[in-house]
């Protein structure tokens, strides 16, 4: 759950960390507040936070404050345990038995974002009742421990703290071993996400230094310079009480002197410590006399350069940057961009620009009390990249292990073993020691070869560069020569000086010089390779993945687009008024497509809208995804079978017409291409599973007499004369009819709440299959493409060449950073999947999958409960998806696993549509708390998603607090229910 987060103009605020217990961080703490009343302007305020202390409240750290800093204006301990241990262990010892007493992670960041908020709100009232300027009020944040110290729930206090980001002072340690404590924990900082601007250790005793240790901070904090870290030593007079006499560096020791004297002795050093006794000029950082007014002035450039950079980030970032599906022209003005400062969790943490009154102090208290930055849920997972959240410090730390391992290396022809055991792990081959765990991670237990490219754009081009070899090798052109697709070798014996003639199928191969790639185009194949696939359908935005979509709005302006295929329609699943439901729509230009099922269903059309075809009602959405049951019993699933073998066979023959001269323009499949259960970037339409399976089926079981029917002549092999095997002669495994192709680049490895949606929910693997995003947990861009045996032999054979290789790669394929995030996020998503993390929302899908709508025409018998109703479940509750599919405004919903898609009613639909985008604007710039009504203190977070069209769609993560969505819920609710 997120808390509201905190950056002010009025209001500084540093956490102060320490590298390890005992080194000092109360006694800078205490200094530093000290040194900020000592150099304050007229109505500036210090306060002090300590979120957790462990020991006598006599002796808190709170309590030191008060008594040496009385000018405080306030100061707290939220958490008070009375044991000095590590918070982890006090909270138990204070709690017993009664473990839920101990505050979880979130309880405490809602009391100190609770306790900031109140104070920001009191020191904004002081100071506009005053009428004060000049240097903003101060807030210090003292931690426990060191970096990773636990805090009462047990997890590193680093974590917990890391969704407020707040700007950071790290105290140093100046014992023996201080050094490497010191760097260990500026380190451990920067890979939770934390800007440090402050490193301060206490001097050792001038003229007894024994360790060295300020000397060497100081150099190596130099290198760092441009990252806006400064390095101080500093101490306090520790003899006499005038400071030009005293020797200088760390406290007096207690318990030497009565109570009186000692606090006497603290006062002085403290005094010492803040005001310094250095010759004006110095700049020294590691002289133990300087005093403090340094790091205060750094500190404050610190916080106004944040606010600058911030104020400018969007000004800055239109002169400069290209967003991608973007068109500039509508964002006028800075305040259309989404600035983010960072990002946790599912929440960016997103900047807003003071207005001119709250920058010159004339606005009401209420409005210029609030913080510049406020979290903002990431509803579209960030393109779809998303599935653990932000910065997740697991993955961070993966990333880290493999850039400081290996860099970036060389992959082909070499082995590294972040690649290679992801690899086994894709295939189910891991070394794991739990045989279970190796099957629960088997992706593709059917692939044999993991091929790595960088997005899924080019993951999909790679799977079409396979799938047309592999289709050209088995099936000969009409002409008997080679396809231009095929692999280099067999278009190298197209020679220039030696052309064979037609029907010929061998030839010398010409030396590299002699080789023409502009001939070998003249002289191609007149039938052309061509992808068969479904309308709206997107596989990326390089040319061959373009090309492998049908002509749409993403590639209208695109002059070299030639799509290179046919695309059919799908019926797709609505959910509307609490009743499940198939339907076809009518596509333009493809209105009679649909005529001979709708005849056999008799839908009624005067209930249908004039968009749709037909329609068949189901129990549920259990009932419609159980596609082995409504294989042998629903009507479609014959329908279907004829209707496409009706549809494949006009295809194969119109796309095979070529002029008489033998060079027309005609197409010949080579593969069958398919986003499985979902389209995405075409609307985020649900295609009946049945149809796809039976799609399918039927490429697989006829394709090779529908395809391969019009071919009188022998067939070749990518290796010229090698004899691409006959159906008698194929193995078991090999491909048939066509190579299929899964793009589950959006919707693989858990999206819809399956490992493998295309294996738990049609029923059927693929020959080649392709992963992205989720696959490194959105972290770096990286993709696979998985191929069976049969597709790998098509570029590997006795007698290949390296011509007849796979000739595609990129220079950083299979980088060892995201291999290895990779591994990480799968060995996550598996624990959770095996714990039982999502046990919650899948039994609230069961419990309420009995329908409360009766259909309303002759809808298909429910399923039995075979255990099938396990499969279909969502992050989204099943109350809501109801309650939205009842709105006026609300042409259907559907959700599976992270995915909520509501299809708004809008006659002009489609991607141009601006149906969604009032809905989006409001969400994006209303607190979810106002437009629910409700105080919650979590319900303060608005919402970022991009619509497609008259398609509103949110994503959640595969962790995603269910308060989140649940709040979530129902602002959508709210806002669709208005004007309904």
């Amino acid at each position: 759950m997120s808390v509201p987060l905190h950056l002010y103009s009025h209001l500084r605020i540093h956490q102060v960390f320490g590298a390890n217990t005992d080194v000092g961080k109360t006694l800078f703490t205490t200094a530093l507040c000290l040194a900020e009343t000592h150099f304050s302007t007229p109505g500036k305020q210090v306060h002090y936070l300590k979120p957790v202390s462990t020991g006598p409240i006599s002796a808190s750290d709170t309590a030191h404050l008060n008594a040496h800093v009385p000018s405080l204006s306030r100061a707290a301990t939220l958490v008070q345990y009375p044991d000095a241990l590590s918070p982890h262990l006090a909270a138990r010892k204070a709690c017993g038995d009664d473990l839920h007493k101990i505050p979880s992670d979130h309880d405490l960041r809602t009391g100190i974002s609770s306790w900031i908020s109140e104070t920001a709100s009191l020191t904004t009232e002081t100071r506009s009742k005053e009428g004060q300027s000049g240097d903003s009020s101060v807030l210090y944040l003292e931690t426990a421990g060191g970096v990773h110290s636990p805090a009462p729930s047990g997890s590193s206090q680093a974590t917990v703290l890391r969704p407020f980001r707040f700007p950071t002072i790290l105290i140093g340690s100046p014992h023996l071993g201080g050094i490497s404590a010191t760097i260990s924990a500026y380190e451990s900082l920067v890979l939770q996400g934390y800007d440090v601007d402050v490193i301060l250790i206490i001097a050792e005793q001038q003229g007894a230094e024994k360790w060295g240790n300020a000397e060497y901070l100081a150099k190596w904090t130099e290198e760092r310079v441009d990252e806006g870290l400064r390095f101080w030593s500093i101490g306090g007079p520790t003899l006499g009480s005038g400071s030009s006499s005293s020797l200088w560096g760390p406290p007096p020791e207690k318990g030497s002197k009565s109570e009186e004297e000692d606090r006497e002795a603290m006062r002085h050093w403290y005094q010492g410590l803040v005001r310094g006794n250095e010759q004006p000029g110095s700049s020294s950082t590691t002289s133990a006399t300087q005093g403090l007014s340094g790091v205060l002035q750094h500190l404050q450039h610190r916080h106004q350069a944040r606010l600058n950079n911030l104020d400018s980030l969007a000004q800055r970032t239109r002169d400069v940057c290209w967003w991608p599906f973007t068109q500039h022209e509508q964002f006028k003005s800075n305040s259309d961009v989404t600035v983010i400062d960072s990002a946790y969790g599912d929440m960016f943490v997103s900047y807003t620009k003071p207005s001119a009154s709250q920058q010159d102090g004339s606005q009401t208290d209420a409005v210029s009390r609030q913080s510049l930055i406020s979290p903002l849920l990431d509803s579209s997972a960030s393109w779809w990249t998303q599935c653990l959240g932000h910065a997740h410090p697991r993955l961070a730390l993966a990333a880290a292990r493999a850039a400081a391992r290996y860099g970036h290396v060389l992959f082909p022809g070499a082995a590294n073993e972040p690649a290679t055991k992801l690899s086994e792990l894709l295939l189910g081959r891991s070394r794991s020691s739990s045989p279970s765990s190796r099957s629960k991670l088997s992706v593709a237990p059917w692939a044999s070869r993991v091929f790595f490219s960088d997005d899924g754009s080019t993951g999909t081009e790679v799977a079409f560069k396979m799938a047309i070899a592999s289709a050209e090798a088995r099936y000969s052109t009409r002409s008997g020569q080679p396809s231009a697709s095929l692999p280099r070798s067999s278009q190298a014996q197209i020679d220039s000086k030696a052309m064979p003639t037609a029907g010929t199928t061998k030839a010398s191969r010409p030396s590299s010089s002699s080789f023409s790639p502009a001939e070998t185009q003249f002289h191609r194949a007149p039938l052309q390779p061509a992808v068969l696939g479904l309308r709206g359908s997107y596989h990326g935005d390089t040319i061959g993945a373009m090309d492998a979509s049908e002509p749409s709005v993403y590639n209208a302006r695109v002059p070299w687009y030639t799509g290179k295929g046919a695309w059919i329609g799908a019926p797709v699943i609505r959910f509307k008024d609490g009743v499940a439901a198939v339907e076809a729509d009518i596509d333009v230009g493809a209105e009679q497509e649909w005529v001979g099922i709708a005849d056999d269903l008799d839908s009624p059309s005067s209930s249908l809208p004039s968009s749709v075809a037909w329609r068949r009602e189901y129990g549920s959405l259990s009932d419609v995804y159980n596609v082995s049951h409504r294989l042998g019993s629903d009507p479609l699933a014959g329908m279907y079978r004829r209707h496409l073998q009706k549809l494949l066979r006009q295809l194969a023959e119109q796309h095979a017409v070529v002029g008489p001269d033998g060079k027309g323009s005609g197409y010949r499949f080579s593969a069958l291409v398919l986003e499985p259960i979902i389209l995405g970037a075409g609307g985020m339409r649900f295609v009946d599973p049945l149809f796809q399976r039976v799609l399918v089926d039927v490429v697989r079981e006829d394709g090779e007499e529908i395809f391969g029917a019009w071919d009188d002549f022998p067939r070749i092999s990518s290796s010229g004369g090698r004899k691409s095997p006959g159906a008698s002669s194929r193995k078991e495994g090999d491909w048939s009819g066509l190579p299929v192709v899964f793009d589950e680049v959006f919707t693989g490895l858990y999206r819809l709440g399956h490992l493998s949606p295309s294996r738990s929910l049609l029923g059927v693997d693929p020959d080649i299959l392709v992963l992205a995003k989720i696959l490194t947990g959105g972290l770096v861009p990286m993709s696979v493409t998985l191929a069976s045996s049969s597709i790998f032999d098509t570029f590997t054979f006795p007698g290949s060449t390296k011509v007849d290789a796979l000739l595609h790669g990129h220079s950083y394929t299979a980088h060892a950073v995201g291999c290895e995030v990779a591994q990480e996020t799968l060995g996550i998503l598996s624990r959770m999947d095996e714990g039982g993390a999502w046990e919650a929302s899948r039994a609230e899908w069961q419990a309420g999958r009995v329908q409360t709508s009766p259909p309303t025409n002759d809808a298909a018998p429910p399923n039995s409960d075979d255990g099938t109703s396990s499969l279909i479940w969502s992050f989204w509750s099943a109350s809501a998806v109801d309650k939205l599919s009842r709105l006026e405004r609300v042409r259907s919903v559907m959700t599976l696993g992270c995915v909520l898609v509501v299809e708004l009613v809008d006659e002009n639909g489609g991607y141009a549509s601006s149906a969604a985008t009032d809905i989006l604007r409001t969400l994006r710039t209303q607190p979810v708390k106002n437009i629910i009504g409700t105080t919650t203190e979590g319900d303060h977070f608005r919402v970022h998603a991009r619509p497609l069209g008259n398609v509103l769609y949110f994503m959640s993560s595969l962790n995603s607090p269910a308060e989140t969505l649940r709040s979530t819920e129902k602002a959508l609710l709210a806002l669709l229910s208005q004007n309904a």
